[in-house]
């Protein structure tokens, strides 16, 4: 089989790297040793640095420089102005459409591109348009979808997405939205392959604090400040070092700062250098420490788990601590942190909405985690085993689409 997986950004945002590594493992173990190209938004370094096995290869996500005047990207969009305009939109896709022509079925990955957490999904949507144009499969892997501004495009946002052969979707929120607009006919619900992510032993004595106190895991992105309401005064860095602060004076634990976004890229801002800040503000206490930004997402994971407690707003980093059992409060911003608190635990009690973000909000659900350490833990022992179960189905409804496009062709 020949498998093209797009809408990966770049392993330098370890969400993405989970999502990544547990799909080629899904299909590997399903379809053999398929021939698997990745097209990557972080193209230069994810194929220098990633080591995904044999027969896979990288390739840009998209043209660059079509904006730049007198680029030769730039020269051959005014061509396209001129010669072809209705069809301008595809230039964008040349570094993939030949590997779209090549693919047996392309899976759109990345979680929540089909969203508006960061930006409007634009170049999701055409894609779609192109795959389908080459009348080939389509499946969007794993998602959470929406919710999208009801205005005069959300006619042609539904048009789209039915497009799609299969959409798996990893919550309830996102599957009922979908319901709502009355996509059905081609979405199941799963749970985010992320969940199915092995561990990899880190060097531990580099990461792990010399210490017999609780470790308390804590992962905050930036992206906390950007996606609140605007007229909320309070910021995040102040707030989370006011609460980081509390903790530093409750006797018996000791915070492990743990970023799970390594570099600015579009979009995303690095966790690493929003983290150094608190960090460095509360480093003279010696009860905190901070992680560098070698380790890849299995070896973040391995480490994740060895904390007792874990507060963490990149989704990604809470699957991490969720699906290793530990006791985690979720700082959620989007839909898909909402949607995977409510599938797990049935309620939003241990979930801070960004909006409520304050150091008070924060001590209080905390001091909710502890008391019922022992609940949620029974808990995760009895949902990790079945969301794991829903993670695999990614890949058993993936192989029904392929089986009835053999059947088709027979």
């Amino acid at each position: 089989m020949k498998f093209l997986l797009v809408g990966h950004d770049g392993c330098y945002n370890r969400g993405c790297e989970a999502i990544l590594r547990t799909t080629i493992t899904m299909l590997r173990e399903e379809f053999g040793e398929s021939e698997i190209v990745i097209s990557a938004f972080d193209y230069k370094n994810d194929k220098l640095l990633v080591d995904f096995g044999q027969n896979i290869k990288f390739i840009p996500a998209q043209l660059k420089n079509i904006w730049k005047r007198w680029t030769w990207q730039w020269g051959l969009r005014q061509i396209y102005k001129i010669y072809s305009k209705a069809e301008s939109w595809k230039m964008g896709f040349l570094p993939i459409s030949s590997a779209i022509k090549w693919a047996d079925i392309v899976i759109s990955v990345g979680g929540d591109n089909y969203t508006m957490d960061y930006s409007s999904p634009d170049y999701f949507f055409n894609l779609n348009r192109l795959v389908k144009e080459k009348k080939k499969k389509l499946v969007i892997w794993g998602a959470s979808i929406g919710p999208f501004p009801q205005d005069e495009k959300i006619g042609e946002i539904i048009d789209n997405l039915r497009l799609a052969d299969l959409i798996t979707i990893r919550e309830t929120r996102s599957f009922d939205y979908l319901s709502q607009l009355g996509i059905t006919a081609n979405v199941k619900l799963v749970a985010d392959p992320a969940f199915l992510l092995p561990l990899e032993s880190a060097p531990f004595e580099k990461v792990w604090p010399n210490t017999s106190k609780s470790i308390l895991g804590v992962n905050i992105s930036p992206l906390l400040d950007r996606c609140r309401k605007k007229n909320n005064k309070s910021e995040v860095l102040t707030e989370i070092i006011s609460f980081l602060h509390k903790i530093i004076n409750k006797p018996g634990f000791h915070i492990l700062l743990i970023p799970h976004v390594m570099k600015v890229n579009g979009f995303y801002t690095s966790d690493y250098f929003f983290m150094e800040k608190i960090y460095e503000q509360l480093k003279n206490t010696k009860m905190i420490t901070m992680i560098s930004q070698n380790y890849n997402t299995m070896q973040l994971k391995y480490v994740i788990s060895k904390c007792r407690f874990f507060i963490g707003a990149r989704t990604h980093s809470t699957i991490a601590a969720l699906s290793t059992k530990v006791p985690t409060l979720s700082l959620g911003y989007s839909l898909k942190a909402k949607g995977i608190n409510k599938d797990i635990f049935g309620s939003y009690d241990f979930l801070l909405d960004i909006n409520e973000f304050t150091a008070e909000n924060l001590s209080n659900k905390f001091n909710k985690i502890l008391a019922e350490e022992a609940k949620i833990k029974s808990i995760l022992s009895k949902r990790i085993p079945e969301i794991k179960k829903m993670a695999k189905m990614n890949v058993t409804y993936l192989k029904e689409i392929l089986q009835s496009k053999c059947q088709k062709l027979v």
